[in-house]
């Protein structure tokens, strides 16, 4: 009894899980890189069921990789995005600071601009708490 695979519907299914595992890469050079895999399995194969035996397997490895990639960055968003707004803080800059006690100092400075209208200078750095 022969064993028969659909060998395009498993090829297909490799390039699907290249892709999921190389997200960073572009889709031709990803197929570029599956048909260059796939050149190689099949030689290595020496019958149907061997070929599917060594694609599978680099599916399931692919499918790892896809898995770890896609938990790295979900990680990532949740680290960045669990702190809560009160921890951070927003602080002057120390040229506005030192701009500040300056006008301070300076004789008939009270403050004032234009039209009597007190004015304000809101050169702030937003700082993120660590």
């Amino acid at each position: 009894m022969s064993f028969h695979i659909d060998k395009s519907k498993l090829y297909q299914k490799l390039f699907e899980y290249f892709k999921k595992s190389h997200t960073s890469t572009k889709v031709q050079n990803v197929q570029k890189l599956v048909n260059v895999v796939w050149r190689n399995y099949k030689l290595q194969g020496k019958s149907d069921k061997e070929l599917d035996i060594i694609v599978s397997k680099r599916i399931e490895e692919e499918l790892q990789a896809a898995t770890k990639n896609k938990s790295n960055l979900l990680n990532f968003f949740s680290k960045a995005s669990c702190k809560p707004a009160e921890e951070t803080k927003i602080i002057q800059s120390a040229s506005n600071i030192k701009k500040k006690e300056e006008d301070k100092i300076k004789p008939g400075n009270h403050g004032f601009g234009f039209h009597g209208l007190k004015t304000v200078n809101l050169n702030l750095i937003y700082v993120p708490k660590i």
